[in-house]
């Protein structure tokens, strides 16, 4: 009978029965309605889950009572936990070695980037000389001043039609000043130059020969010339 069984669980389980019906757990184990859990101390039993369930059977609920006393004793015992060393010394090695895989070609790009610049500005000052000095020719204006329809009409050639100056001079020597004039006379939209630091290309002169130094770039020197004398605009330095 239903009676037996149960008493027959009672002798047998007496901690698991008592947990399925605090009524007929052992007079130890019932403190004000609570059941001892021998893991987890005074535990209050959920109603419902835990309960006698006469309808759907002893082994149903035995069942459902062990489930549950299990996922309680799991949830109080387990706990928040961190990284441990080994996991920390992994992942702090996996950044390391990406870093040193992408860092040289970051630099890599920069450098191409300074390199195609300075290229870049000097074909555009090249071709702005040859293009002054076929208008020089054309219009006859060897060692003149402010040769209209070209520029801003205020470049000034040499004997030999090459640009240089825009303030009156035919020549450059060692004049700073005029490697800017010719810079900024015959150039549109170019990057800025000066004579001093501050500026993306520094002019300097030696000889009637301007060199434009690159300051974008502090890990490399890349520079370019113009002789005024011939022409011809040469890149020095571009690693």
């Amino acid at each position: 009978s239903a009676g037996a069984l149960r008493q027959g669980l009672v002798e047998l389980l007496p901690g698991v029965v008592g947990d399925l019906d605090p009524a007929l757990a052992p007079s130890s184990d019932r403190v004000r309605g609570r059941t001892r859990d021998p893991h987890d101390g005074l535990q209050q039993v959920p109603a419902g889950v835990c309960g006698w369930h006469r309808e759907r059977g002893v082994l149903d609920s035995i069942t459902a009572c062990g489930r549950q006393a299990s996922f309680t004793r799991w949830a109080a015992t387990r706990r928040p936990r961190g990284f441990t060393l080994v996991e920390l010394i992994v992942v702090i090695a996996i950044l390391a070695a990406l870093v040193a895989i992408a860092l040289p070609r970051f630099i890599d790009l920069r450098s191409e980037a300074h390199r195609a610049a300075v290229s870049r500005t000097a074909n555009a000052f090249g071709s702005a000389v040859r293009l002054a000095f076929a208008k020089c020719v054309v219009n006859n204006w060897a060692g003149m001043d402010d040769l209209a329809g070209f520029g801003n009409g205020d470049v000034d050639f040499n004997a030999a039609c090459y640009p240089a100056d825009t303030g009156g001079a035919n020549d450059i020597g060692n004049n700073n000043n005029r490697c800017v004039a010719v810079w900024e006379g015959i150039l549109q939209g170019a990057p800025s130059v000066s004579n001093a630091p501050g500026a993306d290309y520094r002019a300097s002169a030696t000889s009637d020969v301007c060199t434009f130094t690159y300051q974008l770039d502090p890990d490399a020197t890349r520079e370019f010339t113009y002789d005024s004398l011939t022409g011809v605009v040469t890149v020095t330095s571009n690693p």
